[in-house]
């Protein structure tokens, strides 16, 4: 029996230690998560949003006093509906290819058209116009493919394009919604019915509730939550309705629960009208508060959807919020609205303190905190300020201060040194404490359970602010721009001896200096990574094992080792953790960059405080900030991208493709003019788009995917004719990549490449061919026409030129035979006259020898030589008188011009033939008469008389006649 009640106690101990375990692992609920605020001049809509859903791609719709709103991770489009009116209502059909709306006096859907486009279409015109007169359509449920619309006082059915009235103006509706897949309404009496097959059936289970019911919520497997304005929550459990109530029920009554959404892990969220949004765990816990004072624009919440990426979005009266409700990260401020810049952060004697520049803050160290406790923190007496550190020395609790050093006991501060700004403390032994001041170091004594100053050292006069002990009980000092100084302190003199070492003097860089505690030794931070200091060679070496987890071009700026041994880091790019992963053989460590943290964190000054796992505390220059590690290794990794808009660039309304139905569209074809693109998109996981990449390929002209970028937009210019695809992907900062999404496009050729046009580049070149071949053929001809009349010309020409040389040298032969026939003819007149003269002298010699020799008879030797004279002269007479030699040489001279004289004129004397000769060679008649030994008259009768006989007309000239003959 003992041994059972020994078992007992043992059992309940081990669930309570469990218990205790698991409480103080949760992640403490100090601060709130970051919240996103969307006023209506960036969503271009009306202050109101009453409805919220989400497609399955991740475009989240909004019904807004303006009308239908679409964001798509980086932009808002608004959508009117064809009266103009407010937008109550929105839900999507079941294959997201409608988006159905209710207006004031008006619904129907948005469908895309076939460019991808959003288009209105009211299907009011299906009512009866009796059934046409209605208010606000406030609900929209689809199930089972049907849509019904809910108004204040009727619900229509919508199924295949007909329109039936399912309720008519008997009832006045409160609340329209879906219970165990029925859809199911509150009437004015607080009386539920269920619709089923368009027949009304009342839910007596659910009478109980005695108020009008503002959501309807799936909890868990078995149990439904049914809000109300002012009655609390309700759970239904197998129809059976209790009170689901909270400890807070006061307040949620109070503040009316107006909207609802199931969160993950068993949590709700509530949406007030009067004070915002809050936060219920499955033990009826609230675990957060967001409201106005916190984030919020605006306390009445008129609508709530927790979205797929797990992000809460709240309609607000006034504007459009986003709450990463599920986020690793919750932001607190210690010093409430001043919301000063945080340096430290320290736990002492289960409280927790965060000291800023207005002063130091602290609260009780719990899992805890109630969110509806607006006071979390109070200020420590007499800490006012710029708070450096905070140092658990001895069992002391001190504060670095501008103002000088303080001992803190029962939350006030106590001045224990005057010195001007004290930067940290050092143990040195139990007794005695090193602090760094703005103007060197300073000994401080424990007496007492009190520090007080015990000496300023002098000789260093360096800020320390960055001062560190080493193993063997010297310091070391870094100065950021100055180098490393090792310090060794003499506590009994009060003296130092320091050694300085910089760029030249042993150290690798003389700037961002640092000095860091790993696995309890010291190693050194510069420009040049992380170094070890050897006691040997009096140098500093490379850190071979730190040197692979950081980049090269990155610069350490702080380093913590936690008690688990992880590494957490901050360098000029980075803020990160080494977790170290403890595995029988071997340490395997996990690099674990966390990039919502980069640029942050106090510059200069960066600060982290692991207290758990799951509470991890860092100072930033805007208050301070809770990191859950579990909940990061848990975080959703998914990543979506769309293409929310393809315009044509520089031209007004020349949207191409509207953000919808990318999986059936088809090519858009654009005419070469249109080759200027400008193309949008977005990853709808994470509307904090700093922390999404892209890249992007463009099939048919790029050779390489781009560099990945953080710019969601892109445009394309003076793109060449051809068929393209755009292709995009993005990555988040896990470093996840989505799937790709692809966009066909074509442009056109201009009409001068297009295949009609070659065909008649085909047909105007052969007619050009054919053209320029008659062209050359024609040329041809004509040149070669001119060429034959030139080469003519110049032939008739080349032979009027033979002809006139010809002419010219027979007219210089002829003139040449004239002249040589005018020589002979004078030489023959020559010869002619000379054998007369000769002939007149040999007859009057001989007519003197006769009568000489008749008067020498007597002398017989003169008459015998005279006789021998006589008969000499006689002979030589004989010789010239020989007419027959003339007439030959005449005739060789003139063509045998006896021989054709005889032919023609044969009766002629000799007598006539003689003048006939002496007329061609042109004797004149004194000539001729000395030739025939005639006188001129006898000469002029003979040519008369041979003219009559020649039968010559009077106007011939007889010279002319037988110089011509």
């Amino acid at each position: 029996m003992k041994s059972n009640i020994l078992f007992k106690h043992i059992i309940f101990f081990l669930i309570l230690f469990y218990c205790n375990i698991q409480l103080l692992s949760q992640s403490a609920n100090l601060g709130n998560p970051s919240c996103i605020n969307f006023k209506k001049n960036q969503y271009k809509g009306g202050t109101q949003t009453w409805d919220i859903v989400e497609s399955k791609n991740g475009i989240v719709w909004f019904a807004n006093n303006y009308g239908l709103l679409e964001y798509n991770g980086s932009s808002w489009v608004t959508y009117p509906i064809t009266n103009g009116t407010i937008i109550r209502s929105v839900a999507l059909s079941n294959d997201d290819n409608k988006v159905y709306v209710g207006g004031q006096g008006d619904f129907g859907y948005f469908e895309p058209d076939f460019n991808g486009n959003l288009t209105y279409q009211s299907i009011k015109k299906l009512l009866q116009p009796s059934d046409q007169n209605f208010g606000d359509i406030w609900d929209i449920k689809v199930l089972d493919n049907k849509v019904y619309y809910r108004s204040d006082n009727q619900i229509f059915c919508y199924f295949d394009n007909k329109i039936q009235k399912i309720l008519n103006h008997n009832y006045t509706i409160l609340y329209f919604g879906v219970l165990n897949n029925y859809t199911v309404f509150q009437d004015d009496h607080y009386n539920f019915y269920k619709i089923d097959h368009n027949e009304i059936i009342k839910l007596e289970y659910l009478n109980n509730i005695k108020g009008q019911v503002s959501s309807i919520i799936n909890f868990a497997k078995d149990t439904v939550l049914i809000t109300t304005y002012k009655n609390g929550i309700f759970s239904l459990v197998n129809n059976n309705l209790s009170n689901w109530k909270t400890s807070d029920d006061e307040f949620l009554k109070k503040n009316i629960i107006f909207s609802a959404e199931y969160i993950q892990n068993k949590k709700i969220a509530l949406g007030t009208v009067l004070n915002g949004i809050v936060i219920i765990d499955e033990n009826k816990k609230i675990l957060q508060h967001i409201n106005k004072k916190s984030g919020l624009q605006n306390n009445t919440i008129l609508s709530l959807y927790l979205s797929s990426s797990n992000v809460l979005w709240a309609g607000t009266d006034n504007g459009i919020d986003l709450i990463n409700i599920n986020s690793p990260f919750t932001t607190f401020y210690p010093d409430g609205d001043l919301q000063g810049t945080g340096y430290t952060i320290g736990v002492n004697k289960n409280k927790i303190y965060f000291g800023t520049n207005t002063g130091l803050y602290y609260t009780d160290w719990k899992n805890y905190y109630s969110p509806l406790n607006a006071q979390k923190f109070s200020i420590v007496k007499n800490s006012e300020g710029q708070v450096w550190s905070l140092n658990n020395v001895g069992n002391q609790f001190l504060m670095g201060h501008h103002e000088g050093a303080f001992q803190i006991e029962n939350n006030t501060a106590t001045k224990i040194a005057d010195l001007k700004g004290v930067w940290k403390f050092i143990n040195i032994n139990p007794t005695t404490a090193l602090a760094g001041h703005y103007n060197g170091l300073a000994l401080f004594d424990l007496h007492n359970n009190q520090w007080a100053l015990k000496s300023r050292l002098g000789g260093f006069s360096e800020s320390s602010r960055i001062l560190m002990k080493n193993l063997d009980g010297t310091f070391w000092m870094a100065h950021p721009y100055h180098g490393l100084f090792n310090i060794q302190i003499n506590t009994e003199n009060n003296t130092i001896n320091s050694k300085y070492y910089n760029g030249l003097n042993g150290l690798p860089n003389s700037l961002n200096n640092n000095i860091f505690s790993l696995n309890k030794k010291l190693v050194f931070g510069t420009n040049s990574n992380l170094f070890d200091y050897s006691t040997k060679s009096d140098s500093f070496l490379t850190n071979k094992e730190f040197e692979k987890y950081i980049d090269k071009d990155e610069i350490l700026k702080y380093l913590y080792q936690d008690k688990n041994d992880n590494i957490w880091y901050v360098t000029n790019k980075n803020v990160g953790c080494l977790k170290v992963d403890n595995q029988p053989f071997e340490k395997k460590i996990n690099k674990q960059v966390i990039p919502e943290l980069t640029n942050k964190l106090t510059e200069g000054f960066q600060f982290i405080l692991p207290v758990d796992s799951q509470n991890v505390f860092f100072a930033t220059e805007k208050g301070f900030i809770n990191f859950d590690q579990s909940k990061y290794d848990l975080r959703n990794k998914k990543i979506r991208v769309l293409i929310n808009n393809i315009s044509l660039k520089g031209e007004k309304d020349s949207i191409l493709y509207g953000g919808h139905l990318m999986n059936n569209l088809s090519p858009i074809v654009l005419s070469c003019n249109q080759n200027s693109l400008k193309i949008s998109y977005s990853s709808p996981d994470y509307p904090e788009n700093e922390l999404i990449q892209y890249t992007h390929f463009l099939e048919g002209a790029d050779l390489k995917w781009s560099e990945w970028s953080n710019d969601n937009s892109l445009q394309l210019s003076n793109l060449p004719f051809g068929n393209y695809t755009f292709i995009l992907k993005a990555r988040n900062h896990y470093g996840e990549i989505s799937d790709e999404i692809r966009y066909k496009f074509k442009i056109l050729a201009p009409w001068y490449r297009t295949n009609y046009a070659y065909f008649i580049y085909f047909i105007l070149f052969f007619s050009c061919m054919y053209y320029i071949l008659k062209r050359q053929q024609r040329k041809f001809s004509t040149e070669k026409k001119s060429i034959v009349q030139l080469h003519e010309q110049r032939e008739a020409v080349h032979l009027k030129n033979v002809s006139q040389s010809e002419e010219n040298l027979h007219k210089l032969q002829r003139e040449y035979l004239e002249a040589e026939i005018r020589h002979k003819n004078q030489e023959l007149v020559s010869a002619t006259l000379h054998i007369t003269q000769k002939n007149e002298m040999m007859n009057t010699i001989r007519l003197a020898l006769n009568k000489l020799n008749q008067k020498s008879s007597k002398n017989t030797e003169i008459h015998q030589e005279i006789e021998n004279i006589l008969k000499m002269v006689q002979h030589d007479a004989k010789i010239d008188s020989d007419w027959d030699n003339f007439i030959q040489s005449f005739d060789n001279i003139h063509n045998d011009f006896f021989k054709r004289l005889k032919e023609k004129h044969p009766q002629l004397s000799s007598n006539e033939y003689k003048l006939c000769a002496y007329l061609r060679i042109n004797l004149t008649s004194k000539e001729i008469s000395k030739l025939m030994n005639i006188s001129t008259r006898s000469v002029e009768t003979n040519r008369y008389r041979l003219r009559k006989k020649l039968d010559l007309a009077n106007e011939i000239n007889l010279n002319d006649y037988f110089s011509n003959f």
